[in-house]
């Protein structure tokens, strides 16, 4: 029973955290495309915690520069 209650809480502090982070990228006016909800899972996955709307916004475009930048680099014909 208890490690049904332990999974359960961390079950609950996800959709949580989950919950605070969609709620902030509403207030921010950004669109809850795929990108959003990707960071959202990365974002609660490494540990990171809901701070401020801005710092949120300010990881946010850190990633989608990173992931802009990956596939900038990784989608080209090498061969060629």
């Amino acid at each position: 029973d208890s490690l049904i209650l332990m999974i359960k809480d961390e079950w609950d502090e996800k959709l949580e955290q989950r919950s605070s982070l969609l709620t902030s990228f509403r207030r921010l006016d950004i669109a809850l495309t795929k990108d959003v909800y990707e960071f959202c899972e990365l974002f609660i996955s490494t540990g990171n915690k809901y701070s401020t709307d801005e710092d949120v916004k300010a990881k946010f475009n850190s990633y989608v520069d990173e992931r802009r930048f990956i596939n900038i680099h990784t989608n080209h014909d090498d061969a060629s």
